[in-house]
């Protein structure tokens, strides 16, 4: 909920608030400032960190993923294809 000064308070895991901290740090700004920066960035439109703005970084994104997670995946049959998939429409 929004206070009328504006204010928030917003409840996190201690994992979360470590990793808000470290980068806080990292750009010598305090948590507070950091946070800031991040409300304001999403306010103006900007990118954050990680985004996805193409088709083309979604592709390498998923791809990048799929190679990291492999050995997670199930294997396809050998002769599955289009029909598997849209097995009820053309």
């Amino acid at each position: 909920m929004i206070r009328r000064d504006g204010s928030i308070n917003v409840k996190i895991d201690r994992k979360t608030a470590k990793a808000l901290h470290a980068q806080a740090k990292a750009r010598g700004l305090s948590l507070k400032d950091y946070l800031q920066q991040l409300g304001a960035a999403g306010r103006n439109g900007k990118r954050t960190t990680g985004a996805i703005s193409s088709s083309k970084e979604l592709d390498d994104a998923l791809d990048a993923f799929f190679a990291k997670h492999a050995e997670k995946l199930p294997a396809l049959p050998k002769d599955s294809g289009r029909a598997d998939i849209y097995n009820d429409h053309d």
